[in-house]
């Protein structure tokens, strides 16, 4: 069996082909998500991309999808968890397309109600079989069987730090980043770019603070971002930046001293990207296991549903 395996993210929509007979994902395509540009998404604009994606594809079985948590639906315009967190989805982004046909089902990864834990049919989708719309953080989860002692912190527009029983959300990171970004790129000024070529010592020597909840639904949201600590000689670009990375990173440390793991899996398009991060990592956690996996990912996840989960009287 193949499956045409899509995971709608806030900032790309990556799709990839699993193989069960080679045990191999291949194929791998990604796509801006309109996530990155807007808080809500109509259901015709939906179609369009789910459309283009399934014709870019010639051989596969099923369609297994998965999508970013906490939005929902107003008609039929999907609003996103930028607008307001759903505690418990009315209906997912995926599965609304389903909702008039006899499979259509809500997974428990989107509505804790929901008793459906494994892969179920929901539906027919352009002659296409389509299971369960999965939650994009719980892929991430089932990509590792974590101990214990092991935490995943995924860095990326969305951030989470993830363990075997607890999952921190909603900690301010590419969304964040996004605030910074758009208002240095009219100056010509990537700073993504400045990111990559900071050092342990840059991050170390800087002294401004940030307050990094620019968005209401921020972890420990108060009343918007702020920048503190200016004073007449520390405020330049340099300082700037290094300050902005660090006050990022501290986040997760301060969190990551409380949970007192013993091994950390940094993933995440942001982690890969910024050698800094690692090695931030390791000066601020010398007694931490920190392991920069790749292998943390929600296709990942997806195959794992389908290798401990399937059955496959149900799909057909």
């Amino acid at each position: 069996m193949k499956y045409l395996l899509i995971d709608f993210g806030a900032s790309f929509i990556k799709s990839s082909i699993f193989d069960e007979s080679d045990n191999k994902i291949s194929d791998y395509k990604e796509i801006q998500s309109p996530f990155l540009s807007v808080d809500k998404l109509a259901l015709s604009e939906l179609k369009t991309i789910l459309n283009s994606i399934l014709f870019s594809y010639s051989e596969y079985d099923f369609v297994i999808t998965s999508s970013i948590k906490n939005g929902t639906y107003n008609d039929d315009i999907y609003e996103s968890w930028k607008i307001k967190i759903a505690e418990n989805n009315v209906c997912d982004l995926i599965s609304k397309l389903f909702e008039d046909q006899k499979t259509y089902h809500l997974h428990h990864d989107h509505n804790k109600t929901s008793n459906i834990k494994n892969l179920n049919r929901l539906g027919i989708y352009n002659n296409k079989i389509f299971l369960s719309c999965l939650g994009d953080t719980d892929c991430v989860m089932r990509s590792k069987q974590l101990e214990a002692d092991q935490v995943i912190v995924n860095l990326g527009t969305g951030s989470q730090i993830i363990s075997n029983n607890e999952i921190l959300s909603f900690i301010p990171s590419g969304r964040m980043f996004n605030v910074f970004y758009k208002f240095f790129k009219p100056l010509n000024l990537d700073i993504f770019e400045n990111f990559k070529q900071l050092s342990v010592d840059d991050l170390n020597k800087s002294d401004l603070i940030f307050d990094l909840s620019v968005f209401p639904q921020a972890k420990n949201f108060v009343d918007y971002g702020k920048i503190l600590n200016i004073n007449e000689y520390n405020f330049n670009l340099e300082n700037f930046i290094s300050s902005l990375m660090k006050n990022y990173l501290d986040q997760y440390i301060n969190y990551l001293i409380e949970m007192n793991p013993s091994v950390i899996y940094l993933t995440g398009g942001i982690s890969q990207k910024i050698p800094v991060i690692f090695e931030y990592f390791e000066q601020k956690l010398p007694d931490k296991k920190i392991i920069l996996d790749s292998d943390c990912n929600v296709h990942l996840g997806m195959v794992e549903m389908i290798k401990n989960e399937k059955n496959l009287n149900n799909w057909v």
